[in-house]
């Protein structure tokens, strides 16, 4: 026991202290007062009950010594909460910034990323913060520019009547954008370039402007040829036709797929769609008609019933060359 009393009597010789004496603590700037032999501001700490967390600022450090002063100031950290990545981290501050807090935290950052509310913001207790991954990259994408439809008059054609001179050949771009991603979602789609890989080639239509009266060659007709108009039909019951001799000498049948049309060759043979309903039927050119003005085909009973013209007696069609003989 005496070596011990020796030994506190020389550590109080040397730290040039006589007696105990008396530090004020201010934990978040509310003092305490402690009389206390130490000098360690750790030990201090420790007799005066306080516990800390690794984030509190202490003054002086909590691992150094009391000199002339007798103040010991003590900063608790508080609670803050940092989205990241899908998750919420609890993390305790004095104040810092974001961008200190992510750092100490150890958050893997790139020069995009945002933060919210700023990176410069000092952080407040119970904040909820956020760090969104921000994403820039371009995307480069091929597109089919259409041909321009050009329309040319053809007086070899007949009023009414389509063709097509040049198919045209549709052109290639590439458009490029800068695309932003924020936490994964796309945020900004900008466009940065668009380049012009191939021109596209104009689609050339003919249309016909002799009169429907007019003699029609048949070198002037194409397979492909096509126009749009009004179709009717005959052969019903009571009006006679059924059994009558066509244009081109056949006995008319109206159950036969067959059609009457003011010029196109005997034996033509052209697809007629119905163009309310998409419906379609072959048909073949084996008489004249119809003698009703606007209307640009008459189709035997069987055909108007393939394409559902029957009971409305007229339609809207297209009528396209598929042979001629």
């Amino acid at each position: 026991m005496g070596l011990l009393y020796l030994a506190v009597y020389c550590l109080v010789i040397l730290s040039g202290i006589t007696g105990p004496r008396e530090v004020t603590l201010y934990v978040d700037g509310q003092p305490q007062s402690l009389r206390t032999y130490s000098t360690h501001v750790g030990e201090i700490i420790a007799e005066a009950g306080i516990q800390l967390r690794d984030e509190d600022l202490v003054e002086p450090v909590r691992g150094g010594f009391l000199g002339t002063e007798d103040t010991i100031r003590i900063q608790r950290a508080f609670p803050v909460y940092l989205r990241v990545d899908g998750k919420i981290l609890t993390a305790y501050s004095t104040g810092e910034t974001l961008a200190q807090l992510a750092h100490r935290l150890e958050v893997d950052l790139t020069p995009f990323d945002q933060a919210v509310p700023s990176w410069r913001a000092r952080v407040e207790p119970g904040q909820l913060l956020e760090i969104l991954r921000v994403e820039i990259f371009k995307e480069t994408f091929l597109e089919e520019i259409a041909p321009e439809v050009l329309t040319r008059k053809d007086s070899s054609l007949p009023v009414g009547t389509t063709r097509v001179a040049e198919e045209g050949t549709e052109g290639v771009a590439a458009r490029t954008y800068q695309v932003t991603l924020v936490n994964n979602r796309e945020e900004a789609r900008e466009l940065v370039a668009y380049n012009l890989i191939k021109e596209p080639l104009p689609r050339i239509i003919l249309e016909g402007t002799a009169s429907r009266s007019a003699r029609v060659s048949r070198d002037a007709l194409r397979v492909g040829d096509s126009w749009q108009g009004t179709a009717s039909w005959y052969g019903g019951d009571g009006d006679g036709f059924h059994g009558r001799t066509t244009a081109n000498g056949e006995t008319f049948d109206s159950n036969a797929l067959t059609a009457a049309h003011p010029f196109l060759p005997f034996h033509t043979r052209v697809l007629v769609t119905h163009l309310g309903s998409g419906r379609q039927v072959e048909v073949r050119i084996n008489d004249r008609g119809p003698f009703t003005g606007g209307r640009i085909i008459d189709l035997s009973r069987a055909a108007a019933e393939v394409i559902g013209m029957r009971y409305s007696g007229t339609a809207t069609v297209r009528v396209e060359i598929l042979a001629l003989p």
